[in-house]
């Protein structure tokens, strides 16, 4: 439990991390690297899934795409980097087959808990200072240039968006989200609407809807007549129009938000370009890595923010069509998983996954290694048994 304890705070707090060689090296990497060193001849290996099979087959193809990229340095960088998450991520997968899911859980539970009310508490510390105490906050080193940070505020302007104990509102959503869901499936509803309201503070475009189909999922999957289905989201509907209407502070919120939606936040120029380019080179691509390359005389970007354009991309069409076979695969654990446990915790989990992926690169980011965790410890073959150590 020791180094279960250690690896899953730093897996969710990515911004702890220092330069190597020009390479930005993060804790939960070190961490992850320390236990196959110190654990290599008491490693537990169980048999691999298909979603693990068909990432890794994404990852050989991608790792094959370095031989004909433009900028080695580029793509050999993102290769070494492939490396290390799947070493990390076997370092993650033996500590829960050692342990077993309820120690699993209990990790997971109290970690979350934690991670939910310090960010939430970071976030009331940080509005206490900038609108009390008229802090001059730091220059925020992420998004843009014109945002600051200051504790767990993430100020876009004169948007104050929770950021928690994240480097970004986004980075922040991306781990609150599943937590939530967990507190739900362990019935646990005050974390879970905590986690919640530190979800709808972040005024993500991405989680807010996210949100708006997870709780539209739970509506009509839900046993109530249609009269009742039809009054309450009609009723929130107007409920809704009188708070903006009324709300100035609001109303400039949604206005904002609407309108970075609308346009996909500069997303929709920037696929329309990607498309063109992959257009240009369907069958291989331009290789691992070379999207910031081809991308950059369209705008300064590191990515296509679209996991699979990214992969078409880099790889060109056997890529992509691994990457849907991966995607497609997680959907169908996700299935299984939620017959076997009787919630929904996972398809809904996974359809955050997707619409994350739609809309930023989830390939190699901290989240898919703790999203592939949670449904690797769910996903063994053994009997499951109930969580025992969540209520001490």
């Amino acid at each position: 439990m020791f180094f279960l304890y250690i690896s899953l705070p730093l897996l969710i707090l990515p911004n702890l991390s220092f330069s190597l060689l020009g390479a930005n090296v993060k804790a939960y990497m070190v961490i992850g690297l320390l236990y196959l060193s110190v654990y290599i001849g008491k490693l537990r290996f169980s048999k691999l899934f298909y979603f693990e099979y068909l990432l890794l087959f994404v990852y050989l193809i991608i790792g094959f795409s370095v031989i004909y990229a433009c900028d080695y340095k580029l793509a050999l960088k993102l290769l070494i980097g492939q490396v290390v998450l799947v070493l990390v991520y076997i370092s993650y997968r033996s500590q829960i087959l050692k342990l077993g899911l309820s120690d699993f859980e209990s990790a997971f539970f109290n970690v979350g808990k934690l991670f939910i009310f310090i960010s939430m508490l970071l976030y009331v510390m940080g509005l206490v200072g900038l609108y009390f105490f008229d802090i001059v906050p730091s220059k925020a080193a992420y998004l843009n240039d014109h945002a600051a940070a200051y504790f767990g505020v993430y100020l876009e302007g004169s948007l104050p968006r929770l950021k928690g104990l994240s480097e970004s509102p986004n980075n922040y959503m991306y781990f609150a989200f599943s937590f939530m869901l967990f507190f739900r499936y362990k019935r646990k509803a005050g974390f879970e609407y905590l986690s919640l309201l530190t979800i709808i503070l972040t005024i993500s475009g991405t989680a807010l809807v996210s949100l708006l189909f997870y709780y539209a999922f739970l509506f009509f999957n839900s046993q109530k007549n249609i009269a009742y289905k039809i009054f309450i989201p009609l009723f929130v509907f107007l409920f809704g129009q009188i708070v903006y209407l009324s709300n100035g502070f609001i109303r400039n919120i949604v206005d904002i938000r609407v309108q970075r939606l609308g346009t996909g936040s500069g997303r929709f120029e920037l696929w329309e370009f990607v498309i063109n380019k992959i257009v240009d080179s369907p069958l291989l691509g331009y290789g691992a890595n070379q999207a910031r390359v081809v991308i950059e005389p369209f705008r300064e970007l590191q990515s296509a923010h679209n996991s699979f354009l990214d992969v078409f991309l880099s790889t060109g069409i056997i890529g992509f069509f691994a990457y849907i076979l991966f995607h497609l695969s997680l959907l169908i654990t996700s299935i299984q998983l939620g017959r076997k446990y009787s919630t929904e915790m996972f398809i809904v989990m996974y359809g955050f996954i997707f619409l994350i992926s739609m809309a930023n690169n989830t390939l190699h980011i901290d989240y898919m290694v703790f999203y592939l965790c949670i449904i690797y410890a769910y996903s063994r073959n053994q009997p499951y048994k109930p969580l025992e150590k969540i209520d001490r």
